[in-house]
């Protein structure tokens, strides 16, 4: 096949396809585009595929692709400006987590997201950058790559006060007496007695018995809501008995896993650090032209093959000029990721987008029979292509045959797809 394609050559969106061989180079990354600086000196720069590859080498393949298509599924659900996932302060454990509507992010899911990344640091390393470095959760990594490749944006839900040492958002607020130094403050009731303007805390009443007696009249108060008026809110110190209006305020950290201060560590208010929590959904457009989520299933699919030691070919995003077995309809149709092994087992997956079912039905009822040659549809309840197998009942729920239908709801969705894929090119031993 030459390397001149004719306007026929499109897929059934419309967009023009690249020869196979020249779509199979450029999937293995090729070479990254370089930028040269101001001195002249060339300085490589990485590929939102290579991104894409490293970020899934870092967090694995399970889990970047489960989170990617929870992402997608929301995305269609919901409208633009919803949140798929934020941060929040947990009460239980202090700790800032991330969370998200369980029917997008199963709890194990967010348990997996919120995985705490270990960081041994020796005593005797105590003062090297990387011990000064606060502590980051899985996701807070994860997120951040995530919104760096262009696939998730983010918008800030809330701001909250964090140690600025260890960076932990498990303070306590502390009270100081400014005379004496002592914690022993509370904020008590300035009151004033009506019959003689004995004005003071309520503390300084004298207690006669069940009865309360001014101190400067010694009248006994019988009612304390008609002779007695309120005239605000003060501290006052039980150590030295003192009276003030603003005490010395210190913030005292509770996390004790870190080695980056002592127990209890305390500073002042003018000390504390900030911390933006975040709220995070699918970029815009995302949605209706998930090739960045194809890209991510993609380097998923790739990394699991290395894993499980089964030798697969896996492109996405791209024609199947190149497959001879296919039905000459589907010669020049695209679909999301293409599979193949050494023996000749195609899997050809599509991830359903828009309201346009057609294709999707015209490639399963072509393929539908076809040996060596698995179809599999993700959809999610907001696409017509769900309402459509839904009705059929095609390939629902069902391992058996050669087409599948998806469908990416409450999690394990990409569990399911990996499964399909082993039970294919494992010979049915998945």
């Amino acid at each position: 096949m030459g390397d001149t394609l004719s306007t026929k050559d499109r897929d059934l969106t419309g967009r023009v396809l690249e020869p196979v061989h020249k779509q199979r180079s450029g999937a293995r990354g090729g070479s990254a585009p370089a930028n040269i600086d101001g001195r002249g000196s060339t300085k490589r720069v990485e590929t939102k595929s290579e991104s894409v590859r490293k970020i899934v080498r870092e967090f694995g393949w399970r889990l970047v692709g489960e989170l990617a298509l929870a992402l997608y599924r929301h995305a269609l659900l919901e409208d633009e400006n919803s949140i798929a996932i934020h941060e929040e302060l947990d009460d239980t454990s202090g700790e800032i987590v991330v969370h998200g509507d369980p029917a997008y992010l199963p709890p194990w899911l967010q348990k997996e997201l919120n995985e705490k990344i270990s960081e041994k640091i020796e005593v005797e390393d105590l003062d090297s950058e990387e011990s000064k470095a606060p502590a980051k959760l899985k996701h807070e990594l994860l997120l951040k790559e995530l919104v760096d490749i262009g696939l998730l944006s983010r918008r800030e839900i809330s701001r909250i006060l964090t140690c600025p040492k260890c960076s932990s958002p498990r303070l306590k607020l502390r009270l100081y007496c400014p005379n004496c130094g002592s914690d022993a403050v509370k904020s008590t009731r300035l009151i004033q007695h009506i019959v003689c303007g004995f004005t003071d805390t309520e503390d300084r009443l004298e207690k006669v018995g069940d009865e309360l007696r001014c101190p400067l009249c010694k009248a006994i108060i019988v009612d304390f809501e008609t002779q007695t008026r309120v005239l605000g809110r003060t501290f006052y110190c039980e150590g030295c008995g003192l009276t003030f209006k603003q005490p010395n305020i210190r913030i005292r950290c509770t996390n004790r896993e870190t080695l980056k201060h002592e127990p209890n560590y305390e500073f002042d208010l003018l000390s504390t650090s900030v911390r933006k929590l975040w709220g995070y959904r699918l970029a815009p457009g995302k949605e209706s032209n998930p090739l960045e989520v194809a890209m991510i299933l993609e380097e998923s699919i790739r990394e699991f093959s290395a894993e499980s030691k089964i030798p697969l070919e896996v492109y996405s995003g791209r024609g199947t000029l190149g497959i001879e077995k296919l039905p000459k309809e589907l010669k020049s149709a695209g679909f999301t990721v293409i599979i193949e092994s050494v023996d000749g087992k195609i899997v050809l997956v599509d991830l359903a987008s828009g309201k346009e079912p057609l294709q999707y039905v015209m490639k399963a009822s072509l393929l539908e029979g076809k040996e060596d040659i698995n179809y599999i549809l993700l959809t999610t309840p907001a696409t017509e292509a769900e309402e459509y197998w839904s009705k059929t009942g095609v390939g629902a729920g069902s391992l058996e045959g050669n087409i599948e239908i998806i469908r990416i709801v409450e999690g394990g969705s990409f569990g399911r797809l990996i499964r399909r894929i082993q039970k294919v090119f494992s010979g049915g031993q998945g």
